[in-house]
């Protein structure tokens, strides 16, 4: 322990000096943030709050929320190899959706929808009757009133986006839309299918989005470089996917809402640089990425800020590649027993209570993650030398070099990177590192088409069990779509659990589907699957009390905010 301690510390401290003396001020290229993607307030904030202000309080509904944005998209097109990076923003402020269903409560939230009907008990119709919304003045839609005409063209190119997440809902349970009227949808599913309201479905921020149809047509409209959609923000401007500039929707369907007069992305590409603008007050809030820094932050701003914290629904991977030697349960076993978890937590959150240990479904999922204790038996355990002992019985090649590739820039990544290196070194496997840009090598390339021997990276927060039980299963939302077997980016193609899986989708009641998603974690652990999960982060944020409003406690529907507001007379319009 202390001679990776000692070794990880020096090589991060020097890395961070670095950024220290260049990251303070240069607000240069490289890198990615999911914007808007995090838990609740979204980029790792979690701050408190309600839907509705103090009774003693009046909104002021000219302030500029001030964000940082760590990367310039290639692309804005929700569409495409980028299009998981666009949807992280553009789903939550642009875009409308029919519904969305908050962790807390598992019921859909009504937001363009105005009713929903199921016609029958298995889910197979379900009528929905449409508020009157309208798009952005922009050409060539021009503000025209959303029509049930739009949904199914955007919903089919959604489907048929092959670098699309969370699509195999739409590819193989979605059989069709009826819209007997302007303002009707009827949707149809092949079979019955238990998170149709969920994000794995019709209730994703990232592929339920409805467009105008003008601008799925190429020769009208260029989805690359502009958006238009009926949000409660419209895109204002923006160089070259950097600096993104919101402005709040005049004809939104909810009247006197946003409060936010808009929303001023500023690129900044170090997390350094980002907490430096924050202390200066330009940036309105701000994540951070432990609990010492977060107390120095307090220490230092005092009452004039708010520190939030709560753990977080993402989780880190390291994921293999079922091909030799991985493709061996005996090696794939060792490799799980290779990798400590507390060590991991204790080195790259600077705190042994900075994050939780993650089974298969992640620990903030309360109600569908096995316990703790029944994870540490076994999936928790670890033992280099025992690891080490089991890669010998299995004939485990020491003389080969295998590389971890992850996303790039990214303390926090690199962090685990080292620690997993050093960790897996133990046991006798040799690893290089290779750090790749997300959006043009890691993303598209690496975990899109499987292409590697190991990765390493941050799951999003997921709002419920299906996603992270899909990703094991032949119904993956990553990987090549022209594997005969289904698709699953790691090559992990195990009858017993895919019949499982399939099982938990069709049971509609809610007990006897969490007892069967326990069951099936406990199937995995046995089985020693190619995708180790390590550990969720405890997230820390910072805002300004000037920044009011937010939502909490409700996963990413608190993104859908249109009640939070800036005091200008505190900090100034």
């Amino acid at each position: 322990m202390a001679r990776v301690y000692d070794r990880f510390l020096k090589q991060r401290l020097s890395r961070r000096r670095m950024l220290a003396a260049t990251g303070g001020t240069a607000l240069g290229a490289a890198g990615i943030a999911l914007v808007g993607c995090g838990d609740d307030g979204g980029n790792g904030n979690g701050p408190d709050g309600n839907l509705t202000p103090a009774a003693d309080e009046t909104p002021t509904t000219e302030g500029i929320l001030r964000q940082s944005q760590t990367s310039p998209y290639p692309s804005l097109s929700p569409f495409g190899p980028t299009s998981l990076a666009s949807s992280g923003i553009f789903g939550f402020t642009a875009y409308d959706h029919f519904w969305y269903t908050p962790i807390d409560t598992g019921e859909p939230e009504l937001m363009l929808a105005e009713n929903i009907e199921m016609v029958d008990p298995e889910g197979l119709e379900t009528i929905i009757t449409m508020k009157e919304a309208f798009y952005h003045d922009k050409p060539p839609v021009d503000g025209r009133q959303v029509l049930s005409s739009d949904v199914n063209p955007s919903w089919e190119r959604f489907r048929d986006d092959p670098f699309g997440l969370g699509r195999e809902w739409m590819r193989n349970v979605w059989s069709g839309m009826e819209t007997p009227d302007d303002l009707t949808v009827i949707i149809r599913q092949s079979e019955p299918f238990a998170f149709m309201f969920g994000t794995a479905a019709a209730g994703s921020a990232f592929s339920s989005s409805i467009l105008p149809v003008e601008t799925l047509d190429e020769d009208l409209f260029d989805l690359s470089r502009d958006v238009i959609g009926s949000g409660r923000f419209l895109l204002d401007s923006h160089n070259n996917g950097e600096n993104l500039k919101f402005r709040r929707h005049p004809n939104w369907r909810i009247p006197g809402e946003p409060f936010l007069a808009g929303i001023d992305y500023v690129l900044i590409t170090e997390a350094a640089a980002a907490r430096a603008q924050f202390r200066a007050g330009n940036l309105d809030s701000v994540g951070l990425p432990n609990k010492i820094e977060a107390d120095q932050m307090k220490s230092d701003l005092g009452d004039d800020i708010i520190i939030t914290s709560d753990l977080s629904r993402s989780y880190n991977v390291l994921m293999l590649k079922m091909t030799p030697p991985f493709d061996d349960e005996r090696v794939r076993r060792a490799i799980h027993l290779a990798v400590d978890r507390d060590e991991l937590i204790a080195l790259v959150e600077i705190d042994a209570a900075g994050g939780v240990p993650s089974g298969i479904v992640q620990p903030a999922l309360e109600r569908d993650a096995l316990s703790q204790d029944e994870y540490a038996e076994e999936y928790f355990r670890s033992d280099s030398q025992e690891a080490r002992a089991m890669l010998e019985d299995a004939g485990f090649p020491f003389d080969q070099t295998y590389t971890l590739k992850y996303p790039s820039p990214g303390d926090a990544t690199a962090d685990r990177a080292l620690v997993l290196q050093e960790q897996l070194g133990r046991a006798g496997v040799n690893v290089r590192l290779e750090p790749q840009d997300l959006l043009t090598v890691w993303l598209p390339n690496t975990l899109n088409q499987g292409d590697f021997d190991m990765t390493l990276f941050t799951h999003l927060p997921y709002e419920d069990a299906y996603l992270p039980l899909a990703f094991y299963s032949d119904s993956s939302p990553i990987g090549p779509l022209d594997d005969a077997r289904g698709r699953n980016n790691m090559g992990f193609f195990d009858d017993e659990y895919i019949a499982a899986f399939h099982d938990i989708v069709r049971t509609l009641d809610t007990e006897e589907r969490t007892q069967k998603i326990h069951d099936a974690q406990r199937m995995l652990i046995n089985k020693w699957p190619p995708m180790i999960n390590l550990y969720s982060s405890v997230s820390f944020g910072a805002r300004w009390h000037w920044y009011k409003g937010i939502v909490s406690g409700r996963g990413s529907f608190g993104l859908f905010n249109g009640r939070a507001w800036i005091d200008t007379a505190l900090r100034g319009s």
